[in-house]
């Protein structure tokens, strides 16, 4: 009687994991081309924006340049620059550098598409004290033990 118990809890165990799967397609390859946005703003260099085409998940990582787009960038203070194509789907500017405490719009126009974004560049945060601190041992290195060195820094 308890063997056909215990066959009876594992044919229903079973059938219930047997049951609660289906199988089901995700197309993963049927989104629409959308333009990819690199943008850099700092207060070293001018900014430069790099401008691409998603691919589909299966195709090969090669996304092509958006070529010909117009991107200004404007400031809050109402300064503003269209950005240059140096080369295929690299645009750069020349005059309009990040400032801390400024606004920036950057408005990009290609073909039908029309795209808009706004950061504001933070003030710096300056460090009273930065401390390294340096330890070696403790099993570091992934599996298999060993030597490891370890780096903390405390600020």
């Amino acid at each position: 009687m308890r063997i056909i118990k215990q066959m009876f809890i594992l044919a229903a165990i079973s059938a219930v994991l047997v049951s609660c799967t289906e199988e089901f397609e995700v197309n993963v390859n049927a989104a629409d081309t959308q333009i990819v946005v690199e943008a850099n703003l700092n207060n070293k260099e001018p900014i430069t924006v790099t401008l691409s085409s998603s691919v589909n998940f299966k195709d090969d990582n090669e996304f092509p340049p958006v070529v010909g787009a117009t991107i200004v960038i404007t400031d809050n203070l109402g300064n503003n620059e269209t950005l240059k194509e140096t080369s295929k789907g690299k645009y750069v500017g020349s005059t309009v550098i990040g400032i801390a405490g400024r606004s920036y719009t950057l408005n990009i126009k290609s073909n039908d598409k029309i795209i808009n974004s706004e950061c504001t560049i933070s003030n710096e945060v300056n460090f009273d004290k930065l401390t390294v601190k340096v330890s070696s041992g403790g099993g570091g290195g992934g599996s298999g033990g060993g030597e490891g060195t370890q780096h903390g820094i405390i600020v």
